[in-house]
């Protein structure tokens, strides 16, 4: 595991935890990657995943800088792809309190944040990448505290990313409906072009909302051992399988981001892209084979 870098320069007096511009690849074998094992003993090496969005750094310490008119306490975040390509933020936690700082809390590992990077370093997976990059935004409040550490390792990992934030997942319990099935209690979503949506990103440029046409029942049962089921026996939804397929065959790369929202709340998802069994002809053969 890498070691601390050095400190590259301060703005104004800070001093301590700023901008991470380097970081490791974050893998399913969590802290082992660096030492090179492999998984179960089948001589794979660990995979990179994806954080569907960003994951807050966990730091060793908190630092405040006080200032007349408030207080700064930076911190940072990592979103990688499915490839092991990340963008790294840093973003600037204010309270207009002078000596009062209000320390940035993960409780619940929602790692959301409102507001402008100060600093935004990208780190694709490539052992030629220039580990000292990365763009400030000086109109950002808190850019004055800023301070730069080069790279970090992966002391305390991350506090990692949920699929949903916090406050989505309770809006999405108030949206369903509680009924029995499978021998539990659950909650029902109807689904149609009124509140659900899909968009296609072929992660070359080209970024597509795929028509949704009929309707879909989504079932959901929590507990130890959740349970879903889902209701696509309505005809019209063979057209969204055909769409996508014509949309593979024309803008297809190697994966798709697929980004699906319900009653606005939003979701991304990486899903294979015009390769293996999700080429065109596969997939326009399924929906033939069901539709």
């Amino acid at each position: 595991m890498r070691t601390l870098a050095h400190l590259c320069f301060c703005v104004a007096v800070a001093l301590g935890l700023g901008c991470i511009t380097d970081y490791p690849v974050i893998t399913d074998n969590d802290q082992d990657h660096d030492t090179g094992s492999s998984l179960g003993g089948g001589g794979n090496a660990p995979l990179p995943v994806n954080t569907n969005g960003r994951a807050h750094i966990r730091e060793s310490s908190q630092t405040a800088f006080l200032y007349e008119d408030g207080t700064d306490e930076l911190f940072s975040f990592v979103d990688q792809k499915a490839n092991g390509d990340q963008t790294l933020l840093t973003y600037n936690n204010h309270s207009g309190l002078a000596g009062q700082p209000a320390f940035h809390a993960d409780l619940y590992c929602n790692p959301d944040w409102q507001g402008c990077a100060i600093w935004t370093a990208p780190n694709p997976n490539d052992p030629g990448d220039q580990p000292f990059d990365g763009t400030p935004n000086e109109n950002c409040l808190g850019f004055r505290s800023l301070s730069i550490l080069v790279a970090t390792g992966r002391y305390y990992g991350e506090c990692g990313r949920t699929r949903l934030a916090l406050e989505d997942r309770l809006a999405l319990l108030g949206q369903g409906k509680l009924t029995r099935r499978l021998g539990r209690i659950g909650l029902i979503y109807d689904l149609d072009a009124t509140n659900f949506s899909i968009a296609l990103d072929n992660n070359a440029g080209t970024v597509t909302s795929l028509p949704f046409r009929g309707d879909a029942r989504v079932w959901y049962g929590g507990g130890p051992d959740p349970r879903a089921t889902v209701d696509l026996t309505n005809p019209l939804l063979g057209t969204v399988g055909r769409s996508y397929a014509n949309w593979l065959a024309e803008h297809g790369t190697d994966h798709t981001t697929a980004t699906l929202c319900y009653a606005g709340i939003c979701a991304p998802f990486e899903i294979a892209g015009n390769q293996g069994p999700s080429t065109p002809e596969r997939v326009m053969a399924n929906m033939n084979l069901h539709y």
